[in-house]
């Protein structure tokens, strides 16, 4: 089956790079006079459109982990949305999988 064909690791992994460069992207797309203004904005607005349809919470451990101004760590995100760490990091694997198969601006699913 194609789905088998996905490596999970490198795919999580490419998703970490991007959402960890979040707090550059957001600061250059609000300032107009960077030269890569324009790019961080068409990042940021595809980051936002990515994430419009997610639900709890799986939105909550990508807004927790990346995208607020102080990144929390994993103990402090399991214990604010009540899950165990098993059951936590499936979620936060399952969430960065999702971000990847819904992203359009770049290809951040990798195969095996």
């Amino acid at each position: 089956m194609w789905v088998n064909q996905f490596d999970y690791r490198a795919t999580t992994k490419a998703v970490k790079q991007l959402l960890k460069q979040y707090a550059t992207i957001r600061r250059l797309a609000i300032n107009s006079n960077h030269p890569f203004h324009k790019q961080a904005r068409q990042e940021l607005e595809c980051i936002k459109t990515t994430l419009k349809d997610f639900d709890d919470p799986y939105l909550s451990i990508i807004k927790m982990c990346y995208l607020s101004d102080y990144p929390k760590k994993d103990e402090f995100v399991a214990s604010h949305i009540g899950y165990g760490k098993a059951q936590y990091y499936k979620m936060k694997r399952d969430a960065l999988l999702m971000f990847a198969e819904r992203y359009s601006n770049q290809e951040l699913l990798k195969a095996k």
